[in-house]
């Protein structure tokens, strides 16, 4: 019981610092676009009154990037599912890290079938067709 305690709150903080990361590396690739001082914050946090599980704060143009960044997470989702089942069935305490990610994929679509702009998904829907 000890492990999953350990590994549900270490699958949350790597969950969320790949999320963030993978907006972030976007806004890098963004010519025109620069992750503001201290704009990076891959924990639970309020800002002007609304809660975000992790930001990242930009200030610029993201121009063609703007979709990949928001696309970006659910890829990055994707590539680290079949990475966590490879290592739970090998070590099934690993099980919880599995749990994270299946959450930040099922959240994506959620914006997107439920065209909701609180999730990537939704954002990306919303970017494609208003």
């Amino acid at each position: 019981m000890f492990y999953w305690i350990i590994f549900a709150v270490l699958g949350a903080i790597i969950t969320l610092v790949l999320h963030e990361s993978s907006h972030a590396l976007c806004i890098i690739a963004a010519p025109k676009a620069k992750i503001e001082k201290g704009g990076f914050k891959p924990w639970p946090h309020k800002f002007n009154g609304t809660f975000y599980f992790g930001s990242v704060r930009y200030t610029g143009d993201m121009g063609n990037m703007g979709p990949i960044s928001q696309l970006a997470p659910f890829i990055k989702a994707l590539i680290m599912i079949p990475l966590w089942m490879g290592m739970t069935i090998l070590w099934w305490q690993l099980f919880p890290l599995l749990v994270w990610e299946a959450i930040d994929a099922l959240w994506w679509w959620r914006g997107w079938l439920c065209k909701k702009a609180v999730s990537d998904g939704g954002k990306l829907r919303k970017m494609i067709y208003g």
